[in-house]
C-alpha cells in the first residue's frame, strides 16, 4: 500500500509546501506517521523495490522536521532515536 500509493513521496512533498508555523504546530504529529510507516512497512520488500530510497525519503522528511521545529526537539530527537534503533535491527 505504501508502494501503490506513494505516501513516503507524498508526505516529502507535503513537508515541503508547509508553512514553518504549520511544521513547528504539527512537527511531532509528520514524526508519527513516519514512525507508523516504520513500524508496519515490510523492510525487505521496501528495501528490493526502492533500493534504498524509502529510507532517503524518510530521513529527508525528518530532516525537513528538524530544521523548522522551534519547540519540541528533545521528542523529535528521541523519536529519531528509535528510528535509529530500528533501522539498525
Amino acid at each position: 500500500m505504501i508502494l501503490k500509493l506513494a505516501l513516503l513521496p507524498w508526505v516529502e512533498m507535503q513537508l515541503l509546501s508547509t508553512s514553518t508555523a504549520t511544521l513547528n504546530a504539527y512537527g511531532v504529529e509528520w514524526i508519527k506517521i513516519l514512525e507508523n510507516t516504520l513500524v508496519i512497512v515490510e523492510a525487505g520488500k521496501m528495501e528490493a523495490v526502492t533500493n534504498g530510497e524509502w529510507r532517503a525519503s524518510i530521513c529527508r522528511c525528518l530532516m525537513i522536521i528538524l530544521n523548522e521545529k522551534k519547540s519540541s526537539k528533545l521528542v523529535c530527537l528521541v523519536t529519531i532515536y528509535h528510528l535509529i534503533i530500528f533501522f539498525t535491527l
